[in-house]
């Protein structure tokens, strides 16, 4: 190791596993720091499968530190072992209640088709933590994000709303938050977003081409056509051959007063409809 010959390192301490007696380690006992070594070696090299043993070995037999703990999670996750990750973030949140094991375990829940593994996780948290974590502004916006896939929708705003009061102008959160806004219809909460936004000098912000898709939503589900129409000009280029963004950018200019411009660009998407449809596809292309 002192040479820098880390493969070779690694090889050694397999050798002197093979070697001994028993299977805890060189001498046949169980050698916490010989584990710990191997599985931070291996994993420096890029050997996963053998550091997710040792990290086994460590956390079955041993003491393991935080972050072998989550190391075991997080190769879990990697090999796409779901179930296991769930499990042992479980197990090992409660040994050490340590943040990095708990973002390794959120990562998990999140990977769930449906993250229902969100109300264990939840569960095994104290008052404290909790109260802890519920000052953190992107695990409350982690946590909206995942009361919304399960439907608690109520809660779900509440975290968008409790994450964006702690950090308002964090981009991603607020995008979020309009963008349920808007499925859920909620037109009095939107109408006063966009209002509260210009108020307090974010409007230049919000005007900006990021927020252009979600304005032109809200906007729409405001009954403005005229400012849903300002919103999508500012990424009519980028949209010029989606024919469903064409055909609302129609509907919007028909409901702005402006029935000739909304002729052209109708005629354009059957353009880019037509010329898709005549295409040859990827693999005739190929031969």
């Amino acid at each position: 190791m002192k040479q820098g010959n880390l493969p070779l390192a690694l090889r050694a301490l397999q050798s002197a596993r093979l070697g001994a007696e028993g299977t805890g380690g060189p001498g046949g006992v169980f050698d916490s720091g010989y584990w710990s070594l191997m599985a931070d070696l291996a994993f420096d090299i890029g050997e996963r499968a053998v550091a997710r043993d040792a990290l086994d070995q460590l956390i079955a037999r041993g003491k393991p530190q935080s972050y072998q703990a989550e190391r075991a999670i997080r190769l879990r996750l990697d090999a796409n072992q779901l179930a296991q990750a769930l499990q042992l973030a479980e197990q090992l949140y409660r040994r050490f209640a340590d943040d990095r094991i708990l973002y390794a375990w959120l990562d998990a829940v999140e990977a769930q088709k449906s993250p229902t593994g969100l109300r264990d996780l939840l569960a095994a948290l104290s008052p404290e933590q909790r109260q802890r974590l519920e000052r953190s502004p992107s695990f409350l916006e982690r946590r909206a994000s995942l009361f919304q896939r399960l439907g608690d929708i109520a809660l779900a705003l509440l975290d968008y709303r409790q994450s964006l009061a702690l950090r308002p102008g964090h981009t991603p959160t607020r995008l979020a938050y309009w963008w349920l806004l808007v499925d859920q219809k909620d037109r009095a909460t939107l109408r006063a977003e966009l209002a509260r936004a210009g108020r307090v000098g974010r409007l230049d912000a919000i005007h900006g081409e990021t927020f252009s898709e979600v304005r032109a939503a809200a906007w729409q589900l405001l009954d403005e056509p005229q400012m849903a129409l300002a919103a999508m000009q500012q990424v009519a280029r980028k949209r010029a051959n989606d024919f469903l963004w064409l055909m609302n950018y129609a509907e919007m200019l028909d409901r702005s007063g402006r029935a000739s411009q909304a002729l052209r660009v109708r005629r354009h998407a059957w353009f880019v409809a037509n010329r898709a449809a005549t295409q040859p596809s990827g693999v005739e292309q190929a031969r």
